[in-house]
């Protein structure tokens, strides 16, 4: 009986580690972004709808950082990196590194939008003029390229 315990916790352990952790693997494609564009995905942990990248001057650009004064969440931030031909127009692949959920305080389900910062690096701040693209999964009728997340 002491060695199914003890065996039993381990298990347990890396399940719940498991749990919390999400691999994404991030396709973007039919759209064209500047090469070398900072993506950043953010999640809305208040289901409340996403607060416009006008709204978060002051932001910096990494993850674990809310949008402004709000309960968006930055998730990832990553290198668009080299774009290549994705039907007619261009595109990108990439896996994220593992995201710890727990914690930067999401949850599993909740909506994500995807930011492309055109001419920007990791650690930035989002200035008051800034522009972005923004892709979402939640409104199929906003996106004008397409994305998967899985």
């Amino acid at each position: 009986m002491k060695r199914q315990a003890f065996l039993l916790l381990p298990i347990t352990l890396l399940a719940a580690a498991a749990h919390a952790t999400v691999s994404v693997e991030f396709q973007l494609g039919a759209v064209d972004l500047p090469p070398g564009s900072l993506g950043v995905l953010v999640a809305d942990t208040g289901g409340n709808g996403f607060t416009p990248v006008s709204s978060s001057a002051g932001t910096v650009l990494a993850p674990g950082q809310s949008m402004g004064a709000t309960d968006d969440k930055i998730v990832a931030v990553f290198s668009v990196g080299e774009m290549s031909d994705w039907g007619g127009k261009r595109g990108f692949a990439t896996v994220l590194p593992p995201l710890d959920y727990s914690a930067l305080g999401v949850a599993p389900g909740q909506s994500l939008v995807f930011y492309a910062f055109p001419a920007r690096a990791a650690g930035d701040v989002i200035r008051a003029d800034e522009l972005a693209v923004a892709f979402r999964t939640d409104n199929a009728l906003e996106l004008s390229g397409n994305m998967g997340f899985s």
